[in-house]
C-alpha cells in the first residue's frame, strides 16, 4: 500500500479513533487502527470492546491495500507536525511494518495482521430512524451527567432512549440511583417507532461528538437492533453495543404534586451552592435548604469546624425544606441551562425536582439526604 495524504486531513479522520481505542497495548489489536484505501480516500477504522468508529479522508492512492497500525505514535506525530505537512504512507513488501515519510524524515512502525481486526455487523432488519443532530445532542447531553461509567449496575452506565407514553415523546434519561435527569424531544416525529435502547456512557459521549460535528440541522441516520446501534453522518459511522437488560421504571419517582414551587435565578443558586461547597465535607457535600419569606437559605457546617450560610431570593415555595448533595445540584443546573429554575419536593424522603421554569422538557431529580 502506498498513499499520499495531508497531515490535517489524516489528523481529523483519526479524531474519533483516538478517543475510543485503548491507551495501553495489553491487547494490541485494540490499540490499533485499520487503514484501507478506497478510490481517492484513505479509510480509518478503530474499535474497542464495545464500539467501532469508521471514517475516511482524501488521499492520493498509489497502490491500494490495507494495514493495521498502532494509533498512539501516529496521532502524537501528527500533533507535533506543522499544519499542511505532506505525508506518504508505505507498507513494506518484505517486513510487517509501515513507513510514514514526511519532509526528509521517516517513522517506521510494526503492523498487525488485518485478519485480527474484527468489526460489528448490524442486522439487515434493524430499525432505520433519521434524527436531527440537535435533537440527538439534547437527548444525550442533558442526562449524561447522571450516568456512571464505573458503577457495577448496568442500568447506571449510560443513557436510556425510549418513547415515554406519559409525555407522548422521545426521552433520554440517565440515573445512578442517587439522581436522575430526563430530557424530552417533544417535536421528534418518529418517537413512537423508536426502539427502547440504553447507550453506554462512553458511547453516548462519542455520539454527541458526532452530532456536534454534523451541526444542529444536519441529519444522523440511526440503525438499531436488539444489540447494536449504528449512527452514520457525513462519511463517519459509529457502531456501538447496547447495554442489555430492563431499564428501571424511573417515572414512578417523578413527583406529581408541584403545588409548592420555588422559582429563582439559576446563576444565583449555582453561585450560592459553589460557595457552600467550600466547607461541605468532601464525601457527602450535604447542604441544608429551607424556603421562608421569599428567601432560600442554604447552610452547611464542616466536621472540621466552621459554617457557611447563603441566601437566595425566590418566588413562592414557603415551607420547602430538604437536604441534598450540593455537587449534584450544581451539575443538574449545568445540564438544565435555564435562566430561571424551579425547585420542588413533596416532603420528607421525596426527591428534589429541578426544572426550567414552567417547562417539563428537561428535569433533574436529586435524592434527599439527612442533615
Amino acid at each position: 500500500m502506498k498513499v499520499a495524504v495531508e497531515r490535517d486531513n489524516l489528523l481529523a479522520a483519526l479524531a474519533h479513533a483516538h478517543r475510543i481505542v485503548a491507551k495501553s497495548d495489553n491487547i494490541p489489536i485494540l490499540s490499533t487502527v485499520l487503514m484501507s484505501t478506497e478510490r481517492a480516500r484513505l479509510g480509518i477504522t478503530a474499535r474497542n470492546a464495545d464500539m467501532v468508529a469508521e471514517t475516511s479522508c482524501l488521499a492520493d492512492v498509489g497502490t491500494p491495500g490495507q494495514v493495521a497500525v498502532p494509533l498512539a505514535p501516529i496521532a502524537e506525530l501528527l500533533r507535533r507536525l506543522p499544519a499542511g505537512t505532506a505525508m506518504r504512507l508505505e507498507v513494506s513488501d518484505t517486513a510487517p511494518e509501515i513507513a510514514i515519510r514526511y519532509r526528509r524524515s521517516t517513522l517506521s512502525l510494526p503492523t498487525l495482521a488485518v485478519t485480527e481486526f474484527g468489526s460489528f455487523a448490524v442486522d439487515a432488519d434493524a430499525v432505520d430512524v433519521p434524527i436531527e443532530a440537535a435533537t440527538l445532542i439534547r437527548l444525550l447531553e442533558i442526562p449524561l451527567h447522571a450516568s456512571n461509567a464505573d458503577d457495577q449496575r448496568l442500568f447506571a452506565q449510560g443513557v436510556h432512549l425510549h418513547f415515554a407514553k406519559d409525555v407522548g415523546a422521545l426521552c433520554g434519561v440517565a440515573t445512578d440511583g442517587r439522581r436522575m435527569t430526563r430530557a424530552v424531544a417533544a417535536d421528534f416525529p418518529e418517537a413512537e417507532r423508536f426502539p427502547s435502547v440504553t447507550i453506554g456512557t462512553r458511547s453516548a459521549g462519542e455520539l454527541i461528538k458526532l452530532a456536534q460535528d454534523v451541526g444542529g440541522g444536519g441529519l444522523i441516520h440511526l440503525r438499531i437492533n436488539e444489540r447494536l446501534l449504528c449512527a452514520e453522518a457525513d462519511g463517519t459511522r459509529l457502531i456501538t453495543k447496547l447495554i442489555e437488560g430492563q431499564y428501571p421504571d424511573y417515572a414512578r419517582s417523578i413527583p406529581t404534586d408541584l403545588t409548592k414551587l420555588a422559582a429563582m435565578a439559576s446563576h444565583e443558586l449555582e453561585q450560592a451552592l459553589q460557595r457552600a461547597l467550600i466547607l461541605a465535607d468532601d464525601k457527602d457535600r450535604i447542604v441544608r435548604c429551607e424556603v421562608a419569606d421569599g428567601v432560600l437559605s442554604i447552610a452547611t457546617r464542616s466536621q472540621k469546624g466552621g459554617a457557611i450560610s447563603e441566601a437566595v431570593e425566590v418566588e413562592g415555595g414557603d415551607g420547602i425544606s430538604f437536604g441534598m448533595n450540593a455537587r449534584m445540584a450544581v451539575e443538574a443546573l449545568g445540564a438544565l441551562k435555564a435562566d430561571v429554575i424551579e425547585i420542588s419536593t413533596a416532603g420528607f424522603g421525596s426527591p428534589i425536582l429541578m426544572r426550567k421554569r414552567g417547562s417539563s422538557e428537561a428535569l433533574c431529580l436529586v435524592m434527599p439526604t439527612r442533615v
